[in-house]
Formats: C-alpha cells, sequence, structure tokens
C-alpha cells in the first residue's frame, strides 16, 4: 500500500492512503487446470528400466478398460501420498484435485467390487443348480 505524508499543520501529520490494483480473479476450472497439470506432471526420477515391448494386445472389454484405470488412479495417488510423507506441500487447488481423484477412485472401486459380488452370487446360483 502506497502511504504519502501531507502536512496538515504545525506538528500533525495527516497520511492518505492509496489503493493498489488488486489482481486478477481466476475461475475455479482455471485454478483447477492448473492444479491437475501440476499434479499430472510426470516424475523427476528416470525409470528403473526401460519398459519391455508387449505383443499386440488383443481388444479389451470395458470392464477390463475400468480395472485398469483404477489401478493407474491407484498408483497416481500412492505417489501423491508419497510426495506428501516426505514433505510436500500442496496448494488448495492441488488438494481439491486430489480430493477428485480419490471420490472418483472410490466411486469406481464401489461399482467394480458391486458388480463381482453379483458374478460371484450368479456364479454360485449356477452352480447349485441341479442338472
Amino acid at each position: 500500500m502506497n502511504v504519502s505524508k501531507t502536512s496538515a499543520g504545525p506538528g500533525a501529520h495527516a497520511t492518505a492512503a492509496t489503493k493498489t490494483a488488486a489482481p486478477p480473479r481466476r475461475t475455479f476450472v482455471e485454478v483447477l487446470g492448473e492444479a491437475r497439470a501440476a499434479v499430472q506432471r510426470p516424475p523427476t526420477t528416470p525409470p528403473a528400466a526401460p519398459p519391455k515391448a508387449r505383443p499386440a494386445a488383443p481388444e479389451t472389454s470395458p470392464w477390463h478398460r475400468v480395472a485398469q484405470d483404477a489401478l493407474k488412479v491407484e498408483s497416481q495417488l500412492d505417489g501423491i501420498l508419497k510426495a506428501a510423507a516426505s514433505g510436500k506441500t500442496f496448494s488448495p487447488a492441488e488438494l481439491l484435485v486430489m480430493q477428485a481423484q480419490v471420490f472418483r477412485y472410490s466411486q469406481t472401486v464401489e461399482v467394480i467390487s458391486r458388480g463381482t459380488d453379483k458374478l460371484v452370487g450368479a456364479l454360485k446360483q449356477t452352480l447349485g443348480t441341479q442338472v
């Protein structure tokens, strides 16, 4: 804040404050995008060994892709938790992104769990049926 002093009389001082320009406000989506980009940066340590070339895999089912995505998010969250345990501090925007990722991950795990439970129940019922 800029303050200028003017003399109003002998021995008296008056101060006049001038307002400074406020920084431009950003939308929540802009902050969220910046935090998501910061969280999704690749690790700075090089990989231990180059990945082996895989043969062309057959087309995967939607359930397989859901499970693979859940495992990918789980490994990302593990990395974030390791960074936090080592002393890294996160901005509020990064924490919001992390909270959203954990929420989506927990929903995915719940859907996989329910689907698996129903599948096992159907198999038990089918195998228990006399032919």
